[in-house]
């Protein structure tokens, strides 16, 4: 999540637009960091954050919202069970940044070789919005 800090902390007078994208299959995780993304995209300061999250795992995700705060409800009103449609996310974030005068979208992908090639083959090209792209790789 420090990807996000920074670009809160780095951008304060200037409004960012970020598209979290996640893909997660242990619930332990997302239950973990949903009070600190929640809040994250209720600031309504600089950060303009658009989440959606997916949950791969096996099973139903089991959200604890007995004691939760607005951040957490917030968070976990974003889930969505099985796997993001990768072409389709890409083509709204390239229409996003195009309704909004940006001709470059920055992509931050973490995860597998195989799931970073994924993406990758699904970016629309045009030549109306750069994707720059920076990728981690790990195995699990």
């Amino acid at each position: 999540m420090s990807v996000l800090h920074t670009l809160h902390y780095h951008y304060k007078h200037k409004t960012t637009r970020a598209h979290l994208i996640w893909s997660c299959r242990a619930p332990d995780l997302l239950i973990e960091l949903a009070e600190e993304i929640g809040q994250m995209m209720n600031r309504g300061e600089n950060l303009d954050l658009h989440l959606q999250l997916y949950h791969t795992g096996e099973g139903t995700l089991e959200i604890p919202l007995e004691n939760a705060t607005a951040n957490t409800k917030a968070f976990f009103d974003c889930l969505t069970e099985g796997r993001p449609d990768f072409p389709q996310v890409l083509k709204d974030i390239k229409n996003d940044a195009k309704e909004n005068h940006c001709r470059k979208a920055g992509m931050f992908i973490c995860g597998s070789g195989t799931f970073r090639d994924a993406i990758l083959r699904n970016i629309p090209h045009s030549p109306n919005c750069f994707f720059n792209i920076h990728s981690e790789s790990f195995s699990l």
